[in-house]
């Protein structure tokens, strides 16, 4: 196994193409995309049924290296401040078979 950076970031549905392009300038094209999730935190309870997309959220899941990592989380960091989500990082052991 390798140890490698999970970065977790949820946000509402609208805002999947900026996180997207994110990811694009940083040459990341590995990454899974879970939609409709549902919760509850500071802002309420999701639950999956709301009428737009705008109270949608998602939850992406990217494993990359550290240096990568870093560089994500400050423009994630820099995007969510304004726009509003969550991001988590960890280090995580992972295998591919």
């Amino acid at each position: 196994m390798q140890e490698i950076t999970k970065i977790e970031i949820i946000v509402e549905q609208v805002q999947i193409p900026r996180i997207l392009n994110l990811l694009q300038q940083l040459n990341i094209s590995g990454y899974t995309l879970i939609k409709d999730i549902i919760g509850s935190g500071i802002h309420g309870e999701y639950d999956g049924q709301e009428l737009s997309d705008l109270m949608k959220n998602s939850y992406f899941i990217i494993l990359i290296p550290e240096e990568k990592a870093n560089a994500l989380i400050q423009l994630a960091e820099s995007f969510l401040t304004k726009r509003g989500g969550v991001i988590m990082s960890s280090r995580v052991n992972w295998a591919h078979y």
